[in-house]
This record gives C-alpha cells, sequence and structure tokens, in this order.
C-alpha cells in the first residue's frame, strides 16, 4: 500500500511515515519526489540510523549536482567544528566515478579531504590521479588550492611528466 501512496501523494505518505516514525520511508519518498532540500536537513540534523550509503548511490544515479550537496552533508567536514562523517568518503568517491561524475568527485574530495589527514593520503592521490586523467586542465586549479600534502608525490610528478605538465613534475 505505501507504494501506491508515494506514487500519488507523496506528502501523504511523508504524514503516514512521519506519524508511525518510520525515518527510511520518509527518506525514500523525498527521494522519489524529488525534494532533496528536506534530504539534505534530515542529513544534517537526524542522529538515526538510515542507510546513508544506499540513498547516495540512488541519487548519484537521479542527480549527481543534488548527491554532491548531500554528501558534503554527510561527510561532515563544511560544518564547524566539523562533525563525523555518516558516509564512507572512498566508497561514495568511487560511486561517482563508476558513474561518470569526475567534477562532482573532484569537489567532493576537496571538501571531504579539507584536513590535510596523513590517513587520507591514499584519497589525496586519487583525487590528483582522477584529474590527470580526466581533466588534466584542472590540475593546476587543485595545486593552488594548496590544501593537499600528503599525496603520493612521486606517483603524481610522473603523471605531471607524462601529461607535459613539466613544472609541477619538477616541484614534486
Amino acid at each position: 500500500m505505501g507504494v501506491v501512496i508515494e506514487q500519488y501523494n507523496p506528502q501523504l505518505a511523508q504524514l503516514i511515515y512521519k506519524k508511525s516514525g518510520n525515518i527510511n520511508k520518509i527518506v525514500e519518498t523525498l527521494i522519489y519526489s524529488g525534494n532533496y532540500q528536506k534530504l539534505i536537513e534530515i542529513a544534517t540534523n537526524s542522529n538515526q540510523n538510515i542507510k546513508w550509503q544506499e540513498i547516495v548511490t540512488v541519487i548519484i544515479n537521479k542527480d549527481a549536482g543534488e548527491a554532491l550537496k548531500l554528501c558534503r552533508v554527510l561527510a561532515g567536514k563544511d560544518f564547524d567544528p566539523p562533525r563525523p562523517s555518516k558516509i564512507n568518503v572512498q566508497q561514495t568517491a568511487q560511486q561517482f566515478v563508476q558513474n561518470g561524475k569526475i567534477k562532482e568527485c573532484t569537489a567532493f574530495l576537496i571538501s571531504a579531504l579539507k584536513e590535510d589527514k596523513p590517513e587520507d593520503a591514499n584519497l589525496q592521490t586519487k583525487l590528483f590521479e582522477l584529474n590527470l586523467n580526466f581533466d588534466p586542465s584542472n590540475v593546476e586549479y587543485l595545486f593552488e588550492l594548496n590544501l593537499f600534502n600528503n599525496f603520493d608525490k612521486d606517483l603524481i610528478a610522473k603523471l605531471c611528466e607524462q601529461k607535459g605538465i613539466f613544472n609541477r613534475a619538477l616541484q614534486y
């Protein structure tokens, strides 16, 4: 019955799910109706056990731009002070890449990795690799941000050399 209500009256379905306390069904109806702003509000304020990684997968396929907004909130790094991540950053980046959303992946990783932690070295390296392989014109922007210091400098220097970015290759 819930699916029928969701199809014909998503607002009524949300009301029913809200009264029953079923947050996962509320989230489903928000995705179905495309109400991503409300979904972001829930992601910001809810401490309930919600399967965010699965939700991200669905939204990346529907609207990568909205998925990026949601993922930034879920990663928790855009808050002051930063909050614990509700998603796996590496898995989320892979989901963007698998869907051919390199720009969204880049924007997400810039946000999620801005604390420049040594344990994020592999993701920092992937960020540079992705851009060197798919959008070399964006690499200079990444270097100029001067946010990342833990990436594999030898590997990135070799890739810069292969792409003809000799000044950065020599730098590392």
